[in-house]
């Protein structure tokens, strides 16, 4: 847990002393109580003030001081009964999950893919403390697919001018349920996931009824627990908080509450156990009512499974054994695989019988691989050099512009200059049913199968060059290669030492990838193919049966006697009916988007297995 902690210059003036022996008054000045002064008999208004005031140092045992006890009692009072106006919910349903750093990153990835898996097109965001340097602009990259926001909750709290006076991640969850724009919050922790569509559940009468849902734990509160904060002992189960769901516009009152009990962590969490049971407390405080669907929690081995009205599991909180990487270094420090509740398993096993198990084990590598691909992927230069860089760029970043695009298992991606597989791999990450990848080179086609391997199935290689026609190339470096850099050869300078590459025309790729998809069409075409676009596009007259056309278009391309430009291939395609886009890639490229309304089924031809050398 990190506190936020204030200055106060301490007053300079004469102090007297009250009755009680503390500190008081001076000259009409008031002085700032000081946490070593505090005695289990302490003046009431005096401690009150002292409690308000940053964390500690506290003297040992002081959680247990009468006056404490007693003077948190009034706080929490006065703070139920005056509870600060909502704030707008714009967004009428989103999910919140807190997250930070990698240590939670595997598992935020797949309860972001189980969320996305269901069915389920919530907004999602994740919260996350910046200021404890959580937050790394590959995360965003890596569930950028998938819909997801990032809030620092530092930055929110310095612009909304509200103080904190403990922020941990405990601390989190209820702030972030508070303050984010959804009216009825889907709040998860990073290690809990939904078996299916969580609105669903939401439909469900009785939640309509009451507009919030907490799921129980294994063990109730003591009396204890219940009568320090001054609340009636309610006998019954106690919440878990990993999963929750709350209509703010029913129940602001008792979740600001719950907010403001963990602005406390110092004293609360003294007696119960983080922030879990402060929503059960603070919900019992304020009388609202709540639904729990089941009066105890199934487990299975190493995670609650949280069931619905009906008995169905909705909810996998896999608290004993949660989705991480298991070892290696990432940015030259050791991967952490420490948490607040104790794993039972050195690495993430395979529990048999757990909803999307083996789902959240692909998902989970799907992570590791986007983060730290040279554990896995062949480079042609090692882990560091250019083919590294130019997958990150496609693969991760996003370079073509793919954006939030989920394939079905219908959609064929033909992928024209393959390299070593980064935008093939990127569409069977997204669901792509098949993807023909063009790839020239022999040295990057090894590298290609090598990556592509574990999709073996709905992949197809093919060795070859695209162009206007069938013929035979002979592939030289480009003027702006680099060593180990396999991605800048061309067929357009002499080369005395180049590579001689069969080619076919880019019209036969096409129909015979469109023969191959059930609907008839390429679903995407992307072209990065060293200027080779020029005569390959300009030339082809079966891009009707392309949905979308992405690339990298190359300057000042010299064929057929002319210099050719990108406007040419911009005009040739807005001329054939395609929506046309480009962005500016550099000196000497730009980036093409470009779609067509309505493809045209091609319904004739090869099929894949005819495509294979």
């Amino acid at each position: 847990m990190s506190c936020l902690r204030v200055h106060v210059e301490p007053v300079r003036r004469p102090v007297q002393q009250d009755s009680t022996g503390h500190r008081a008054l001076s000259q009409g000045v008031l002085v700032v109580p000081h946490h070593a002064e505090l005695r289990p008999d302490s003046d009431l208004e005096w401690t009150k003030q002292l409690l308000q005031q940053p964390p500690g140092p506290w003297p040992d045992g002081w959680e247990g001081y009468p006056s404490v006890v007693r003077a948190f009692q009034e706080l929490y009072d006065d703070a139920a009964n005056n509870p600060p106006p909502p704030p707008e919910f714009p967004i009428e349903r989103g999910i919140v999950i807190c997250s930070g750093g990698w240590r939670f990153f595997p598992s935020l990835y797949v309860t972001v893919r189980a969320i996305r898996h269901v069915g389920c097109e919530l907004p999602i965001q994740v919260w996350y403390q910046g200021d404890l340097n959580e937050f790394d602009v590959r995360m965003e990259a890596a569930l950028r697919p998938y819909g997801v926001g990032w809030i620092c909750a530092n930055s929110f709290l310095r612009e909304h001018n509200m103080a904190r006076r403990c922020l941990g991640g405990w601390e989190l969850k209820p702030l972030a349920a508070a303050y984010c724009p959804f009216k009825e919050v889907i709040s998860l922790d990073a290690d809990s996931y939904p078996a299916y569509n969580p609105e669903e559940f939401m439909e469900h009468p009785e939640y309509q009824r009451v507009g919030a849902a907490f799921w129980p734990d294994q063990h109730p509160l003591e009396a204890g627990q219940w009568e320090r904060f001054g609340v009636p002992v309610h006998d019954e189960p106690a919440w878990e908080s990993g999963q929750f769901i709350v209509d703010k516009s029913r129940h602001w009152r008792p979740l600001w509450l719950t907010v403001w009990m963990n602005d406390y962590s110092d004293y609360v969490y003294k007696h119960i156990y983080g922030d879990k049971d402060t929503f059960h407390i603070s919900w019992r405080k304020c009388g609202h009512e709540v639904c729990v669907p089941c009066r105890h929690p199934a487990w299975h081995h190493v995670a609650f499974l949280q069931l619905d009205f009906d008995g169905r599991v909705l909810f996998v909180h896999r608290t004993r054994d949660k989705f991480r990487w298991s070892e290696g270094e990432i940015d030259g420090q050791p991967v952490q695989n420490w948490y607040m509740t104790g794993q039972w398993h050195g690495a993430t096993q395979f529990i048999q019988g757990m909803p999307l198990e083996a789902e959240g084990h692909r998902w989970l590598q799907e992570s590791d691989r986007l983060i730290r691909p040279e554990r896995y992927c062949h480079f042609i230069d090692g882990p560091t050099g250019w083919c590294r860089a130019i997958w990150d760029e496609v693969a991760l970043y996003d370079e073509y512009n793919l954006g939030r695009t989920q394939f079905s298992e219908d959609d064929v991606v033909l992928d024209i200059g393959a390299h070593v597989g980064a935008f093939s791999w990127a569409c069977l990450r997204r669901g792509a049913g098949h993807v023909v990848a063009v790839e020239p080179l022999p040295i990057n086609v090894q590298a290609l199968r090598a990556n592509l391997a574990q999709w073996s199935e709905r992949v197809t290689v093919r060795q070859i060059a695209a162009w206007s026609h069938d013929t035979v190339l002979v592939l030289g470096a480009d003027s702006c290669h680099v060593p180990g850099n396999t991605s800048t050869c061309t067929a357009f300078h002499d080369a005395a030492e180049g590579t001689e590459v069969e080619a076919v025309a880019l019209d036969r790729l096409i129909r015979e990838a469109s023969a191959a998809s059930p609907n008839g069409v390429v679903a995407v075409l992307k072209i990065d193919a060293e200027g080779a676009e020029y005569p390959a596009v300009l030339r082809s007259t079966a891009l009707t049966h392309v949905q979308r056309i992405v690339g990298e278009l190359h300057k000042n391309v010299e064929w057929e006697d002319r210099l050719w430009n990108p406007k040419d291939i911009v005009e040739h395609l807005e001329n054939s009916g395609f929506a046309v886009s480009i962005r500016k890639n550099g000196p000497n490229t730009v980036l093409l988007d470009a779609v067509y309304p309505e493809p045209v089924a091609y319904r004739e031809g090869s099929v894949l297995e005819e495509m294979t050398p």
